[in-house]
Formats: structure tokens, sequence, C-alpha cells
């Protein structure tokens, strides 16, 4: 691989989803992501990406108090954190925990929905910066790393999930996305595999 043409994309692990205080802590993601280790997994690949040159990209879902970019629009998947005023700009709950903190050097792109493209400058990032390969990991497993998985395969990046860095609100919605639908927009594969890639 050539770290330099690819990203380490983090995508929806912001406190209100993976922290057991977190507005969404009873949703089953949580639970998955501390039995499974997956912030820690995520952290281990992180720091060697980093050192060896990969770029660091976070996906934040962020709103307005008003929740301008939502509006009145129907989308459950989103309608959800205005209704429980989650996620909203300048709250703890946005923030991502501090083992995977965002540090120096790394980008942050705010999203509104599951998609990591619309709306938000993410794609002129990776072009300017000559990226061609997306190693995603997040939460959820089949929404906004599928959402992503599809969508970036459509605009000609290659895509690898992290399989191992990835989670959802139940195992079984996980292991679908897995099994089913992202094999036919990336290549399923895991932390150890880019690690022992980087260290090549």
């Amino acid at each position: 691989m050539d770290a330099k043409k690819s990203a380490l994309m983090i995508m929806h692990c912001q406190n209100d989803i993976v922290h057991p205080d977190g507005a969404y802590s009873n949703g089953g993601s949580c639970t998955q992501v501390r039995e499974d280790q997956v912030l820690e997994k995520i952290a281990e690949t992180k720091r060697l990406a980093k050192e060896k040159g990969m770029t660091v990209i976070y996906i934040n879902n962020k709103f307005s108090p008003d929740y301008r970019e939502l509006g009145e629009r129907n989308l459950p998947l989103c309608s959800a954190a205005r209704d429980s005023k989650s996620f909203m700009i300048g709250t703890w709950g946005v923030e991502n925990p501090d083992i995977i903190a965002i540090e120096d050097g790394d980008i942050e792109i705010i999203n509104y929905s599951d998609s990591c493209f619309v709306g938000t400058t993410l794609e002129i990032v990776l072009l300017n910066k000559r990226i061609t390969d997306l190693y995603l990991a997040g939460v959820a497993t089949n929404f906004v790393v599928e959402s992503c998985a599809r969508e970036a395969s459509h605009l000609n990046f290659n895509c690898h999930v992290l399989q191992d860095c990835c989670a959802s609100w139940s195992r079984d919605m996980h292991k679908f996305a897995l099994e089913n639908t992202l094999p036919q927009f990336a290549e399923i594969t895991d932390h150890n595999a880019l690690i022992e890639a980087l260290n090549a």
C-alpha cells in the first residue's frame, strides 16, 4: 500500500454514540464498541497510520442549536437527533472520546446525515491530497460506513472496511452489512492487516 495516498476515516465515533453516558448508549452500539474494544483498535491503528504518513480524517455529525441543517425533513435517522437535542455543536456529546481525540494534523469534516459526501468538503479534500484509498472505521457499520463505501466507490476511490474497527446497533446488523452489502463496494479487512501492510 501507499500510505501517502491513503486515508484512515474515523466516522461518527462520538460520545453520544460510543460512550456509556452518551445519548444513544442504550442503542446497542455502545455495548459492541466496549466488548470488541473498537476504540482501542482505532487508536492503535491511528497511531501507526500517522507515523507512516496516512491522512487521518474524522467524520463527525454536528448540528446547530436550532437544527437548521435538518429543518423539518422526515429523515428518521437524523430527525431523532433534533427530537432528542443530541449531536449539538458545543456539547460533550459531539466530541470524540479521549482515546481517539482529534490531534494536530487530523482533518475534521462535519456532516449532517449518514453521508460523508453530501453537503461536505470531503471529496475536494481527498482529491487535493491525491488520496486513492480509504480505510473505513466507525459506527454504524450499516449506516455511515456503508454509505461512505457506496459513495466513495462510485467516485472511484478504493475502499477497505476495517471490520473490527466498526460496530452497529446490533451484531446482526453489523454482520449482515459485512457479509452481504459492503463486499459489493469495498474490501473487507481488519486493523491487523492494515498494521501489517503499514509495517511492510
